[in-house]
């Protein structure tokens, strides 16, 4: 969601031209960033904000250093929490969603909303009793 963020940021219209983000659109942008407005604090891991800067340079043909610029600034707002790998895979769910999702179980287990389009984190969420939205859920409406 953040990378769909991100792009959208510079412009929502680039959204579709991307393999990882071709079934998004204007429309999601501008529901993802009424979502993110109605929060003061927005966290994120390391472990997302990595596979997020991995999946950027392949957009950079398009639009060069402006996506970066963005997603520097973006990242400079973010709440930034760590959690230990060791410790994120100890999660039940890790075998199965890797590093990267039980970070995320780990660090917002009673404390942060999830916004994912990732139905089996969403499911694992669920099941550790974790509060999120799965974005397809809303994105119909």
């Amino acid at each position: 969601m953040l990378l769909v963020y991100c792009i959208g940021l510079l412009d929502p219209a680039l959204l579709p031209r991307f393999k990882r983000t071709r079934f998004y659109g204007a429309r999601d942008f501008e529901l993802i960033s009424g979502i993110v407005g109605r929060f003061s604090r927005l966290a994120t891991t390391p472990n997302v904000l990595t596979e997020v800067s991995n999946l950027s340079p392949r957009l950079e043909e398009s639009f060069g250093k402006d996506y970066f610029q963005t997603f520097s600034r973006e990242i400079a707002l973010l709440d930034e929490r760590y959690v230990q790998s060791r410790v994120a895979m100890r999660n039940v769910h890790a075998a199965w969603l890797g590093l990267t999702d039980a970070a995320v179980i780990e660090v917002a287990r009673g404390e942060f909303l999830v916004l994912t389009a990732d139905v089996d984190l969403y499911l694992a969420l669920t099941k550790e009793g974790v509060d999120c939205i799965n974005y397809n859920h809303i994105r119909t409406i």
